[in-house]
C-alpha cells in the first residue's frame, strides 16, 4: 500500500539460471567428473584415491576427500594436479571450503578445521564408541556443523563440539 504507486513491475527479474551441471564421485573407479547441461563430461579427473566427498570450488579448481589417500586434494579441474592438500587425515569422509577460506573435514569421530595457513582452527573428537559415529556433515555460516551418524541421528553442534540438538 506505502509504495505501489511507485513500483516499476517492469524492472523484476527472472532468477539466475541453473547452469544445469552435475558433479559426479565415482569412487570405485577413484574418479571425480563434472557433466554438462549436455550430459556430456566437461572434465573428468582419474585416480583420486577412493574419492567420497567433492566440491566445486570455481571453474577450474575441486575439493575432494580422498579417504583411502587419507588426504583432502584441491585439483585442477583441467589437468588433475594437485594445487593443495592436507595430507594425514584418517580417512576423510567430508571436505567443504568455508566462505573464509578455511577448510572443514570431518572423518568418522572427528570434526576438524583448517586455516589457509593449515593451523588447526577447530578440533573435536566424538566418542569412538559407534553410537556417534559420522556418516555425513557439514559446517553452516553460523558455526554450527550438522552431522547425520551412523545411529540415523542428525546432530546439531556448536562451534566446540557441544549438542545443540537432535532427531
Amino acid at each position: 500500500k506505502t509504495h505501489g504507486a511507485k513500483a516499476d513491475l517492469t524492472k523484476l527479474e527472472d532468477p539466475p539460471r541453473l547452469l544445469g551441471r552435475t558433479l559426479i564421485i565415482l569412487l570405485d573407479q577413484n574418479t571425480v567428473l563434472e557433466l554438462g547441461p549436455d550430459n556430456v563430461p566437461r572434465w573428468e579427473i582419474k585416480n583420486v584415491t577412493f574419492p567420497l566427498d567433492a566440491q566445486l570450488l570455481d571453474d577450474d579448481r575441486v575439493l575432494i576427500a580422498e579417504y583411502h589417500a587419507n588426504r583432502v586434494t584441491e585439483r585442477n579441474t583441467r589437468s588433475g594436479l594437485v594445487v593443495w592438500q592436507k595430507a594425514n587425515v584418517t580417512g576423510p569422509q567430508v571436505a567443504q571450503r568455508l566462505a573464509n577460506g578455511n577448510t572443514f573435514i570431518a572423518t568418522a569421530f572427528q570434526l576438524l578445521e583448517y586455516d589457509k595457513d593449515d593451523n588447526a582452527v577447530v578440533s573435536i573428537n566424538l566418542a569412538n564408541d559407534g553410537q556417534q559415529k559420522i556418516m555425513k556433515a557439514m559446517k553452516l555460516d553460523n558455526g554450527e556443523i550438522v552431522c547425520m551418524l551412523a545411529d540415523a541421528r542428525i546432530v546439531r553442534f556448536d562451534s566446540r563440539g557441544n549438542e545443540v540438538h537432535s532427531f
